[in-house]
């Protein structure tokens, strides 16, 4: 009787530790996809910044030269 019991709780704490262990996994696989994605995102903002701090600068140089 008391393996039984034994046999049942290890089998039930095994499923239980499965589905945690799913769960787990696919929260990661979501986490590291909106990474990536994100960190898409910021280097797409970098370079548009970049590209609008280089025509900033050169107006501001053009807007000198011509004082």
């Amino acid at each position: 009787m008391e393996q039984t019991i034994l046999t049942m709780a290890i089998g039930l704490i095994s499923i239980l530790l499965t589905i945690v262990g799913f769960f787990g996994v696919r929260t990661l696989k979501k986490i590291d996809a909106n990474q990536t994605v994100l960190f898409d995102r910021v280097s797409e903002l970098s370079k548009d910044f970049y590209t609008l701090k280089g025509s900033h600068d050169a107006l501001i140089m053009k807007n000198v030269r011509h004082e």
